[in-house]
């Protein structure tokens, strides 16, 4: 998800510290600061799903990569509820925001797949 939005903020013009920043807390503009949030956000956004398909997900019949998918669905819109207004985030067109989340949750959704 890192990478995708990176590389969309490059293609729009900005520097990639400056698309590391938007992800930090409100008021910093820290690259590092950013960087680390976001693996942060996302190590805690993968354990909830390694838990939610360990216990109940993966007895459905629905494909994992489709229950992953919407999973990123899920986060995009919590995101977008809670998140992305109080920070950098917001500079990101939604386009971008939506398919970064679709590719983390489908990701980890196929993933997820192979390990069991």
């Amino acid at each position: 998800m890192l990478v995708f939005l990176l590389v969309v903020g490059v293609v729009e013009g900005a520097a990639p510290t400056a698309v590391l920043a938007r992800f930090g807390l409100p008021g910093s503009s820290s690259a590092v600061t950013g960087l680390l949030s976001h693996l942060a956000v996302a190590a805690v956004a993968g354990l909830v799903w390694g838990v939610l398909y360990g216990s109940l997900l993966r007895r459905t019949r629905l494909p994992a990569w489709l229950l992953g998918a919407g999973y990123g669905l899920a986060l995009y819109v919590s995101a977008t509820i809670f998140v992305i207004g109080a920070t950098g985030l917001a500079d990101f067109a939604s386009w971008a925001l939506l398919t970064a989340h679709l590719l983390y949750g489908t990701t980890l959704g196929l993933l997820s797949r192979s390990t069991v």
